[in-house]
């Protein structure tokens, strides 16, 4: 009988795997970094493939910004806040401390952080998790203007990471606010190259045809980065007119999609994320502007700014992500989720999940 009473209490101790998974995967990260060592079925539920991933994917989700946190490094610390409470300000114990005013925020991706630094070393960082993992890459010239972007290829489970930089020829043409550089010239040159995080090699992208203006990050939309830059007319190679390139993550490679109609190299403008959807803030006069949303992905563009409300659209924070032109986000600063994504991933179970 007592053992029988033994069992019966045992069991009822623990709660059905569904309902456990379900209970633990709507609690904030670190939280759940504190609970795996409650016991080991909490730890193994925590560490599964398939629940980084569903947590992830709540923090990723359009509606949800609980979970999403801006960073900015300073040059003496990072520090970060959630979204939804900038009063929540504290800040992050860096690996590389000791390097800091030498490191710089590249781009972000499903919690983790690409950082670099002038000795030609980058980093993936989960600051959630604490976990890093360096890597070398190409040096860093004074001359270059440099674009970079984080992204994921499910095929392969692998993250990469993608450089496009261009050489300026001694001239500085640096990131300001309302004025391009877009020409090109004899002494210029812009190359492009992925580096892949699981087989840990470069590759240079061949016949690269486009031309970037500043040290803007790109943006991601449908797990792509996307950037606007500029390329040659065929016809004449003083004739320059810009173009939304993303970057297919599969296949390595670059792809033009469809661009508004008013586009132009005359045109002033911003581009971001809002609600899921590549958007732009078009700067018509002083005090005038309108937003355009990408409806259907390559398919078409529409003139929302009668559905919004602009007298209470920040700018250029408008966005799910950073506006990435005019704007003065450049390096340093970035938008993150927090995840336990793992920059090493691996075989075990704390492999990570896109």
């Amino acid at each position: 009988m007592a053992k029988s009473l033994k069992k019966s209490s045992d069991s009822e101790r623990h709660l059905p795997s569904e309902v456990l998974f379900m209970v633990l995967v709507l609690l904030p990260t670190k939280l759940l970094l504190q609970m795996r060592s409650v016991c080991k079925e909490w730890r193994d539920v925590i560490s599964d493939c398939s629940f980084i991933k569903a947590h992830l994917d709540r923090a990723n989700d359009i509606h949800n910004n609980s979970l999403k946190r801006y960073i900015n490094n300073n040059a003496d610390w990072m520090r970060s806040f959630f979204l939804e409470d900038p009063g929540t300000m504290h800040q992050l114990t860096v690996p590389m401390k000791d390097f800091l005013p030498r490191v710089e925020i590249l781009a972000s991706c499903n919690g983790l952080l690409l950082l670099g630094d002038d000795f030609n070393c980058y980093y993936l960082w989960n600051p959630s998790t604490r976990l890093l993992k360096p890597f070398n890459g190409p040096s860093v010239y004074r001359d270059e203007l440099r674009n970079f972007a984080l992204g994921y290829d499910a095929t392969t489970k692998a993250y990469k990471v993608v450089r496009i930089v261009r050489f300026t020829g001694g001239r500085f043409l640096g990131y300001q606010k309302n004025v391009l550089h877009p020409r090109f010239n004899d002494d210029d040159s812009t190359t492009a190259s992925v580096y892949n995080i699981k087989t840990e090699k470069w590759v240079e992208i061949e016949h690269f045809p486009y031309v970037v203006c500043g040290n803007a990050q790109g943006v991601t939309v449908n797990g792509a980065p996307h950037w606007v830059m500029y390329r040659e007319h065929s016809a004449n190679d003083q004739v320059i007119y810009p173009v939304i390139v993303c970057f297919d993550l599969v296949e390595d490679r670059f792809k033009e999609i469809l661009k508004p109609d008013w586009l132009d190299d005359s045109s002033k403008f911003e581009y971001g994320v809002f609600e899921g959807k590549l958007c732009f803030v078009r700067y018509i006069a002083e005090q005038k502007l309108e937003v355009w949303m990408m409806q259907e992905y390559g398919e078409s563009w529409f003139n929302v700014s009668s559905l919004v409300d602009l007298a209470s659209f920040p700018l250029p924070g408008c966005c799910d992500q950073p506006l990435g032109y005019f704007g003065t986000m450049a390096f340093n600063e970035a938008l993150y989720v927090e995840s336990l994504v793992s920059p090493f991933g691996g075989d075990d179970n704390s492999d990570m999940i896109g």
